[in-house]
């Protein structure tokens, strides 16, 4: 188990003290949103990470209220194929966010982006096309790739991660301005960035610490063979660092020990200086 050390409400470089044996940091409960395979994630994280419990909700024509996605610290969004709802889904994670919550992105999300040129039906995700961190030139890769290991940035994002590789559904996204890059595959996509590889893990912070983070590989791989190295370990450490932005901010919303102490606790009328034992017991 892991315990996090609050850098101050905001801060990304939130620093966290764990366990030799294990090095995690994520606890917490997490809403998984796709139009298929939530249960895969489901299944195969809460395996994988322990300190984590996961609820979902198929969006395929549902969509979830401000209020229902304000019940958790994190959402994680990704699909699997294109889908007509994906706008007022992205519509109400957007506001979720912009009101405190946390967001992690995966892959097929660049996909329905509206600024793929790859389709011609996207449906775009509304209000989250705003705020999300990744472009979406090409959305999603069909071939072998690895991480660049000397793009790697020290962080609580990549923090144990020293490997992965995939032979499909991976990257196809630009970093936009403002947008944090901590690592990278090895190549670049086409119509993607010719100065720079594919970035594979990136974060932006909002006005209030809220974070969201992308994350360019197919979060459901687990349904397939085909994919190695750090991968548990990189969503953990997406969810987890998005996770402690809702627990910095329920420290800073902690009543500061000024106002305790300007509001002292009722003097004692009873006549009794103390329980028998104690300090000043009889």
């Amino acid at each position: 188990t892991a315990t996090a050390t609050l850098a101050g409400f905001g801060n990304p470089q939130v620093s966290f003290a764990a366990t030799a044996d294990s090095g995690r940091l994520a606890t917490g409960n997490v809403l998984v949103l796709s139009n298929q395979y939530t249960e895969t994630i489901v299944d195969s994280f809460a395996v994988h990470m322990p300190g984590l419990t996961f609820d979902s909700m198929n969006v395929a024509v549902q969509t979830p209220t401000v209020a229902y996605l304000s019940q958790y610290p994190v959402v994680l969004l990704f699909e699997d194929g294109l889908f007509a709802n994906a706008p007022n889904v992205g519509d109400s994670v957007a506001a979720y966010v912009l009101a405190g919550g946390n967001l992690v992105l995966g892959t097929f999300y660049w996909q329905d982006r509206s600024d793929n040129p790859r389709y011609s039906n996207e449906s775009g995700w509304g209000a989250l096309e705003a705020i999300d961190p990744f472009t979406a030139p090409y959305g999603s890769e069909y071939r072998y790739d690895s991480l660049n290991t000397s793009s790697i940035v020290a962080h609580p994002l990549t923090q144990g991660v020293n490997s992965l590789w995939v032979n499909s559904y991976h990257g196809g996204v630009d970093a936009k301005p403002g947008t944090t890059v901590l690592a990278r595959w090895s190549d670049s996509c086409s119509g993607c960035d010719a100065t720079s590889t594919t970035p594979l893990v990136g974060y932006r912070i909002e006005a209030n610490g809220q974070r969201i983070v992308g994350v360019s590989v197919y979060p459901a791989y687990p349904r397939f063979s085909g994919w190695g190295g750090d991968f548990y370990r990189l969503w953990e450490n997406a969810l987890g660092w998005a996770i402690a932005a809702s627990q910095e901010a329920e420290a800073a919303a902690s009543i500061p020990l000024s106002v305790l102490r300007s509001h002292p606790a009722p003097a004692d009328t009873t006549g009794s200086r103390g329980g028998s034992g104690g300090p000043g017991g009889l």
